[in-house]
């Protein structure tokens, strides 16, 4: 891999309040960088956008081309360095909606980031990234176009396997994407489900979080709780964290008529600024 980095600049840019549109199923799992790459070129390549923006066309993939494997421990540090620099691009946001921003240096961010006490969200997530590139990985050339200019990022993926880090479309949160479960039915007179989910993705398709909670709660004829079946689960990408917990608080099997649970998640984002929810449910024999 020789001087695949000459000539590179860097942007970072950030989407998190985009308007919810149409969802985009991507349960498929995408299981090669190519098939990512693919994916975003179909559902955020400039005809894409064009058609969701109008005139105002939006940030948008305008294609990618393979640079090689990363052979040298050098190369790989090579990587390293010009994906987190402080001469790298970046976008600085100057309110919470996402939209007020400029274009910046990586150093520059920090400084105008630490005068208005936000995270820099590049340097939240660098450790974790660097910790999963190693040699022998794959490195992928994008270009990007927004208003006119165009950027251009590299992706560093597992051999013929997904992308561990790319430093726009990876940190883009595709609100398009968002696929939601909120339920609590029954499915039998005897039989109660509770389930609450959301999965979030990036411009890959790349899960940023996702989780899901449920509970299913089982009656006898006479009405007394015989059984209960409850688990959360919960998984993030590098810079983001999120919980999710459900659990009992009365209803005892054998001897209660009722199960009464408490449940509550938490998303942060790598930029921060915690979201959540939290709630109760009651399930009865009909």
């Amino acid at each position: 891999m020789k001087s695949i980095l000459c000539g590179v600049s860097w942007v970072v840019f950030l989407m998190w309040n985009m308007p919810m549109a149409a969802q985009v199923s991507t349960s498929g799992r995408l299981g090669t960088w190519k098939e990512q790459l693919e994916y975003a070129l179909k559902h955020h390549g400039e005809e894409a956008v064009k058609s969701r923006d109008g005139n105002g066309v939006g940030l948008y993939l305008k294609g990618y081309t393979y640079r090689g494997k990363i052979d040298l421990e050098r190369e790989l540090e090579e990587v390293k360095s010009r994906l987190f620099s402080d001469v790298a691009n970046t976008v600085c946001y100057y309110d919470n909606t996402r939209y007020a921003y400029d274009v910046v240096s990586v150093g520059l961010m920090r400084c105008l980031s630490g005068v208005m006490g936000q995270t820099v969200m590049i340097d939240a997530i660098r450790n974790d990234c660097e910790k999963e590139m190693h040699t022998g990985m794959e490195v992928i050339e994008l270009e990007w176009c927004k208003e006119g200019n165009t950027y251009r990022s590299w992706a560093v993926a597992e051999k013929e396997g997904r992308i561990v880090f790319e430093n726009i479309g990876c940190l883009i949160a595709d609100m398009e994407s968002m696929e939601q479960c909120d339920r609590d039915s029954a499915e039998s007179e005897r039989e109660k489900v509770f389930e609450k989910s959301c999965t979030l993705r990036n411009l890959l398709g790349m899960e940023l979080y996702s989780y899901r909670m449920y509970c299913r709660s089982s009656f006898g004829e006479d009405g007394i709780l015989k059984s209960v079946q409850m688990h959360a689960k919960q998984s993030s990408a590098f810079g983001w964290h999120c919980s999710a917990e459900i659990y009992t608080e009365e209803g005892v099997i054998d001897q209660d008529a009722y199960h009464l649970c408490h449940w509550k998640n938490k998303v942060t984002p790598p930029w921060g600024g915690a979201m959540g929810e939290s709630g109760t449910f009651t399930h009865k024999k009909e």
